[in-house]
């Protein structure tokens, strides 16, 4: 069987808190190695490459560190766009009824990193620019729920910059309580279960080991609920289908599906 044949396709239908969460424990339970591996790649790359700029820093190669921290800085930026496009696709095919794989899900993202990274960057300046003074926090908060599905609309719709902010602007509209209440929840919960599993080992070596691999097993529980509220508002808002879907993802472009939409910054 084809890696890109259907399994059984999960049904496609509003979801409430309820749903979400059941969706959520059903993803995290079926594809919980694939999932934390996808995250465990580009985390400890990541965690390597802060570990060398702070040797550096602690071996007086100041300038060395600097150029490090630059590069890293770049690749950290490069390395979560593509953990939050390969997610996003991993958890697409399996709505689409396809077995998730690694592989595919980064290839899946690689292929779109350049609209992943721009879009973030821009989205991130903006919001940026707002948070500076106490008056521009509330449009900052605000902008930034409705700019929150950008991954989903980059890796399921084929749109990029303004495209995809308008895009997502336009899903959560009329949705804006219930998506920043649902996200600060689970905000709250990965924030106090890290909590838990973290401060007890402290600010040591053993503290940062333990941390990054808290952090690579809760990634994915805030990546589906993400994506599953991003399929919950196409359902409510319009008539979604698993054809639709499979038509925008990247090595699926036409399969059953609509026409990409527009790409442009």
């Amino acid at each position: 069987m084809s890696a890109f044949e259907p399994t059984g396709q999960r049904p496609l239908h509003p979801l409430d808190l309820g749903g979400i969460a059941n969706e959520t424990i059903r993803l995290y339970r079926e594809h919980f190695l694939s999932l934390v591996a996808i995250v465990a790649i580009v985390q400890v790359i990541i965690a390597i490459l802060v570990a060398i700029v702070v040797h550096l820093i602690l071996h007086g190669n100041v300038v060395l560190a600097a150029i490090a921290g630059l590069v890293t800085g770049v690749l950290t930026l490069i390395g979560i766009e593509v953990q939050s496009g390969a997610l996003t696709v991993s958890l697409a095919d399996d709505y689409l009824g396809r077995p998730i794989t690694v592989q595919r899900a980064l290839s899946a993202a690689v292929d779109r990193i350049g609209s992943l990274v721009g879009t973030s960057l821009l989205v991130g300046v903006l919001v940026g620019l707002m948070a500076i003074t106490v008056i521009g926090i509330p449009f900052a908060i605000y902008f930034g729920i409705r700019w929150v599905f950008i991954a989903q609309v980059v890796m399921l719709e084929n749109r990029a910059g303004t495209a995809a902010m308008q895009r997502s602007g336009q899903l959560v509209q009329g949705f804006w309580w219930r998506t920043f209440g649902i996200l600060l929840l689970v905000g709250i919960i990965i924030g106090v279960i890290s909590d838990i599993l973290t401060l007890p080992f402290g600010q040591n070596v053993s503290g940062d080991i333990v941390r990054l691999v808290v952090q690579i097993i809760l990634t994915p529980i805030a990546a589906a609920v993400a994506t599953l509220l991003y399929f919950d508002m196409r359902v409510r808002k319009e008539d979604l289908t698993h054809g639709v879907i499979a038509g925008s993802l990247p090595g699926s472009a036409g399969v059953g599906g609509v026409a990409p939409g527009p790409t442009t910054v």
